[in-house]
């Protein structure tokens, strides 16, 4: 069952951070079901390039529903989510896509803040900063903005509940190595042919029998398993519950 949880005393803040005035005006939330705003720490200018189990580390939707990681998540009211909504639009918008800081180039091992917000006619609206969680001479509203996302992901990774779904997406590597390998789940749909790297995305019963095989067991994601295939092939298994943009 989703949880409703405070939030107007966090973005009261982010709001006052950003500009030191009063909240602003509240902004109309785009009607249906979608991704409205997200936050991804993802790979810097010397980090390898995100694999197929990558997630954003926040996602929020319409409804008001926030997820951590594909791991936690909340509902928040109405009010709520117009009010954060209002405070990165003001926060972002206006922002060039890429920020630049004159000490990026110096620190060689950071990783590339990604933060969207979605405007009342749908439009996206994306900021990429270079090590933004570490080098904080950016512009304060965009600072703003990234403390905002990480206090709510603090807040959904602490008083959430447990974030599942009837679909999720399903990696197997391959893996020529000698160890012990189980025999791939029947019900479990399997790589035909050779990949070197197969995903799938299942849903209902399919869904269900992966996450049966593969117990979860840290956030995210379902534990790590090698597994044979009828034909012998052999694979390194991970899975996640997908995200509902995805």
């Amino acid at each position: 069952m989703r949880r409703v949880l405070p939030l107007a005393g966090l973005v009261t803040l982010g709001l006052v951070a950003a500009c030191g005035s009063a909240p602003a005006p509240p902004v109309p939330v785009p009607t249906g079901t979608h991704l409205v705003a997200e936050w991804r720490q993802g790979p810097g200018f010397m980090n390898i390039d995100a694999g197929p189990m990558d997630t954003p580390d926040l996602a929020v939707y319409s409804d008001g529903e926030v997820v951590a990681r594909a791991h936690r998540t909340l509902t928040l009211a109405p009010s709520e989510l117009d009010a954060l909504l209002s405070a990165l639009r003001q926060d972002l918008i206006g922002l060039p896509p890429t920020a630049d800081n004159t000490q990026q180039f110096l620190f060689g091992d950071g990783s590339m803040t990604t933060l969207t917000v979605v405007d009342a006619d749908g439009t996206a609206h994306v900021v990429q900063a270079y090590a933004l969680d570490v080098l904080r001479d950016y512009p304060d509203r965009l600072v703003a903005a990234m403390d905002l996302m990480i206090h709510l992901a603090a807040r959904v990774t602490k008083e959430g509940s447990r974030y599942t779904s009837d679909r999720v997406r399903l990696v197997a590597e391959y893996f020529d190595g000698s160890r012990d390998f189980q025999a791939w789940p029947e019900d479990v749909p399997s790589p035909t042919g050779a990949h070197s790297v197969w995903i799938s995305k299942l849903s209902g019963a399919e869904a269900a029998a992966v996450v049966r095989a593969w117990p979860a067991d840290r956030p995210g994601s379902g534990a790590e398993a090698w597994v044979k295939t009828a034909d012998g092939a052999k694979y390194l298994v991970e899975w996640r519950y997908l995200l509902p943009h995805e």
